[in-house]
């Protein structure tokens, strides 16, 4: 079921950007530094979107790793490891 909700809501989101899409299609004009470039506003909006995903992504992808770290680490110790085979000084500690 949540499958199914959740298909239909990503649907709704493709069905609204197609619409916003067809209304904003005026070319508008991008400057770069060193040039310029006509795209319409609808493909401008959805670039910039995903560029925005893409840098969250990567700026979020090392807070991620350590916490994994971590909670193996934790788990581990839960676990019954012996303390011998864990580091006792954390990575950022040395």
């Amino acid at each position: 079921m949540y499958k199914l909700i959740s298909l239909f809501f990503l649907l709704m989101i493709c069905v609204v950007g197609v619409a916003i899409s067809l209304v904003n299609n005026t070319p508008v004009t991008f400057n770069f530094y060193f040039d310029s470039v006509y795209l319409p506003l609808s493909l401008l909006l959805a670039l910039t979107f995903v560029s925005g995903v893409i840098l969250t992504l990567l700026l979020l992808i090392p807070a991620w790793l350590k916490f994994k770290y971590y909670a193996n680490r934790h788990a581990k110790m839960r676990a019954g490891v012996p303390d011998t085979v864990l580091p006792l000084i954390k990575p950022d500690q040395q």
